[in-house]
């Protein structure tokens, strides 16, 4: 077992562990296999769409379906003798359902999808949905999501005690890397388009990086008088 008091900047040899998709009643099992074959830790992804299947109906105890006790996870876990890396998301990956990401998420709100240059969905066809992380469609509920997981573990401690010992967020949310057209990142409107009477978000972010107007039309060659004439490039 892991000494949580040992220096932190050690290896942990650990494995995955995904309770989500193995039955409740085999928890137990696989994670005494995974102790005797010498792991120290197992690391688990906490799917967002699968504890939240709709909006505000979270289930962490396992009360809709067994495989939903993340509690439980957690308690065989501890008593197996083994730590828990604990990545809540809100991306996992892990070849699971848009990647943990809610399908009600951006059907209630599709202005959270990313956009290519010509306006489509970006990524359309691709295993995951391409969403705008900056958009509050968004933004919002991710940061709900993690608060209410973070403080779901945190409660459980408290009350428990238990076996994390370390927290990742996010986890390769670099499905742009899939797009085969060089003009197909984020084009959202909330991103390039004005806002009200100022430059797009993409605007301030371009003259911030430059420090002016004149230096970033240096660096691109381009002729902009106004930071609201500033747009992505289009063909």
């Amino acid at each position: 077992m892991i000494d949580r008091h040992s220096p932190t900047d050690r290896y942990v040899f650990a494995g995955e562990f995904h309770y989500f998709r193995n039955p409740r009643a085999t928890w137990h099992d696989r994670l005494a296999q995974v102790r005797d074959l010498g792991f120290e830790a197992v690391s688990i992804y906490v799917p967002w769409n699968w504890h939240e299947p709709r909006p505000g109906e979270l289930d962490f105890s396992g009360r809709s379906v067994p495989e939903r006790d993340l509690f439980g996870a957690l308690d065989e876990i501890a008593a197996a003798g083994l730590a828990c890396i604990y990545r809540p998301g809100p991306f996992i990956t892990a070849e699971w359902r848009d990647g943990g990401i809610p399908a009600w998420l951006w059907q209630r709100d599709p202005s959270i999808v990313a956009l290519d240059a010509s306006g489509r969905s970006a990524g359309a066809g691709r295993p995951y949905p391409a969403l705008t992380y900056a958009h509050p469609g968004y933004e919002g509920p991710a940061v709900q999501w993690l608060t209410t997981s973070l403080a779901s573990v945190a409660d459980y401690f408290s009350s428990r005690g238990g076996p994390v010992v370390h927290v990742q967020l996010d986890d390769e949310p670099s499905y742009w890397q899939q797009l085969d057209d060089p003009l197909a990142l984020d084009y959202n409107p909330w991103l390039v388009e004005p806002s009200g009477d100022g430059p797009s978000r993409y605007a301030r972010w371009l003259i911030d990086r430059h420090g002016s107007l004149d230096a970033l039309n240096a660096a691109h060659h381009s002729t902009w008088t106004r930071p609201t004439d500033i747009e992505p490039p289009r063909v």
